[in-house]
């Protein structure tokens, strides 16, 4: 969504374009090939790391399009590390009309917090899997409208129906594939309920 300094070199912003791609080229062109419901309320963007990143940009930027926003393990501070652009957690936060939507939003972590049980962002790489990130994210949603929550996060069927945030910890989860292929089922299970 926006640039950011990494290792020297000054990378990404170009989201807006990535997400018009998506949007303007990619969707239609699944909707045309495959049995698709290609309706707004039926239509996800989910990643992982910077893909939960960009996933929320594009919720954030075409809610026309993505009523389903998911993000496992993202790097929400990306643009604060060493870039001094704003984060994404920022950009949700700037948002008004967030809990008038009718979007639901799905976030994750492995991870944890720091040995003294304190969340406070480093600059640096996370070894925590972007879990104090994800929490910032969670409370912002929170603050924004975005409030109703699972009953019971584990059960098969989500209710209540109306249900428009998850969150999801899984303690000491690495930031990797295996670690987010083996919650996947939970962001299935929240937008697409059997």
């Amino acid at each position: 969504h926006t640039t950011d300094v990494i290792s020297g070199r000054r990378m990404g912003g170009r989201g807006d374009d990535y997400v018009d791609l998506l949007a303007r080229d990619v969707k239609p062109l699944v909707d045309r090939r495959y049995r698709t419901q290609p309706g707004r309320d039926t239509t996800a963007v989910v990643g992982s790391s910077l893909g939960g990143l960009i996933s929320f940009h594009a919720g954030l930027l075409r809610p026309d399009v993505f009523a389903l926003v998911g993000g496992m393990s993202s790097t929400f501070e990306w643009g604060g590390f060493a870039g001094g652009t704003d984060t994404m957690i920022a950009r949700v936060a700037a948002a008004r009309d967030l809990a008038t939507r009718g979007q639901r939003w799905y976030l994750d972590s492995g991870g944890g917090p720091a040995s003294d049980g304190t969340c406070t962002f480093d600059g640096g790489d996370d070894p925590r899997d972007n879990y104090c990130e994800t929490l910032e994210m969670r409370d912002v949603l929170v603050r924004a409208g975005v409030r109703t929550f699972p009953l019971d996060p584990n059960a098969l069927r989500i209710e209540p129906a109306n249900a428009n945030i998850y969150h999801w910890y899984e303690r000491d989860a690495p930031h990797n594939e295996l670690a987010w292929r083996a919650r996947f089922y939970r962001v299935l299970r929240f937008f697409f309920r059997p």
